[in-house]
């Protein structure tokens, strides 16, 4: 039978908690572990309690952003929110829906992002003017897709 714990916080509580694992024999195997969740209720969550490790405010929603310039040659900026962190994936695909280069891959923190594209595709060449889509997709929040122009 799990060891269940309860604790109720007011505003600007917090709670640490700690455990050891004691060694275990050659050739045996643990079949437990430790799982943890909370909940908010009320009103005691609201934006001015979203705070990133290091005091900066953590975004609230997932959210791709309209590239900035746009539109542009060479290099445009491209941000995106992440409320919590994740595993994303930030690609450009041409017209055709072809990839035309990935710029962001991998676990990313919650908060707010940006990646710059020099206006090249994955073999380092520049990509001709048009009408492009940058597509950002989470494991956690599903997909967003924006366009993007390339002037000449």
């Amino acid at each position: 039978m799990p060891d269940t714990t309860q604790v109720a916080l007011s505003g600007g509580q917090s709670v640490a908690t700690s455990f050891e694992v004691p060694p275990l024999a050659d050739g045996f195997t643990r079949s437990w572990f430790l799982a943890a969740s909370a909940s908010f209720e009320g009103s005691v969550f609201d934006a001015s309690s979203r705070r990133g490790s290091l005091g900066e405010d953590l975004p609230l929603q997932f959210a791709l952003h309209q590239n900035q310039p746009n539109p542009f040659t060479r290099a445009t900026s491209i941000a995106f929110d992440l409320p919590r962190g994740g595993s994303v994936t930030l690609e450009v695909f041409d017209a055709m829906r072809r990839r035309v280069r990935t710029l962001a891959s991998g676990w990313r923190p919650a908060g707010a992002h940006r990646v710059e594209w020099d206006q090249r595709d994955r073999h380092s060449s520049l990509v001709r003017a048009g009408v492009y889509l940058y597509r950002l997709r989470s494991t956690a929040f599903g997909m967003v897709e924006r366009k993007l122009v390339v002037l000449p």
